[in-house]
C-alpha cells in the first residue's frame, strides 16, 4: 500500500510543480500531497516538523510571487487595474500556451499575457502608448521574477518530500 501512496505523492508533487508556472497556488498542493502522504503513513517519514517547514516555504513562495509582481509593476508605473489585468492576463496566457511544447509554452504564454494585459489595461485608462509599454515591461519583469522564486521553492518542497520518502 506504501508504494500506492509514494506514487500518488510523486504525481501530486508533479501536479503542484506543473501549476506553478500557470500563476496557480502549486505550493499548497505540494503541501496538501505531503500533508496526506503523512496522515496516512501515520506521519512515519514526513512530520509535523517537516509538514511546517513545507508550510513556511508555501508562503515564503505564494508573499514573494505577488510581492515581486506587484513591485515590478509599480516601480514602472503600472496602477492597480494594469496590476489586476496582468494577473487574469497571466493566467489566460498561461492557459492559451499551455498546448504549446508539451505545455512548456505555458510559462511564454503566462510572461506574454501579464505584459500584454497590462499594456492594454494602462492604454484603456489613458496613459501614452510609452507609459504603458513601461508598465507593461515592468508587470513582465516583477512575474517573471515571482515565478522564479516561487519555482525554486517549488522545487525545493519537492525535493525535500521526495528526500523524505525515498532517501
Amino acid at each position: 500500500m506504501e508504494i500506492l501512496y509514494a506514487v500518488l505523492l510523486v504525481i501530486f508533487l508533479l501536479a503542484g510543480l506543473i501549476a506553478v508556472p500557470f500563476g496557480f497556488p502549486g505550493t499548497f498542493v505540494i503541501l496538501a500531497a505531503a500533508f496526506l502522504y503523512a496522515l496516512v503513513t501515520e506521519f512515519a517519514v514526513i512530520t509535523w516538523q517537516t509538514l511546517g517547514v513545507l508550510l513556511g516555504a508555501a508562503l515564503l513562495a505564494e508573499g514573494a510571487e505577488a510581492v515581486t509582481g506587484l513591485v515590478g509593476a509599480r516601480r514602472y508605473g503600472s496602477g492597480k487595474l494594469g496590476v489586476a489585468a496582468s494577473i487574469v492576463g497571466g493566467i489566460a496566457g498561461a492557459v492559451l500556451g499551455a498546448p504549446i511544447l508539451f505545455g512548456l509554452g505555458a510559462i511564454p504564454g503566462a510572461l506574454a499575457g501579464a505584459f500584454g494585459a497590462a499594456v492594454l489595461a494602462e492604454l484603456v485608462q489613458g496613459r501614452s502608448s510609452r507609459e504603458a509599454l513601461r508598465a507593461g515591461w515592468g508587470t513582465f519583469l516583477g512575474r517573471l521574477a515571482g515565478t522564479a522564486v516561487k519555482g525554486a521553492l517549488a522545487v525545493a518542497m519537492a525535493v525535500i518530500c521526495l528526500q523524505r520518502v525515498f532517501g
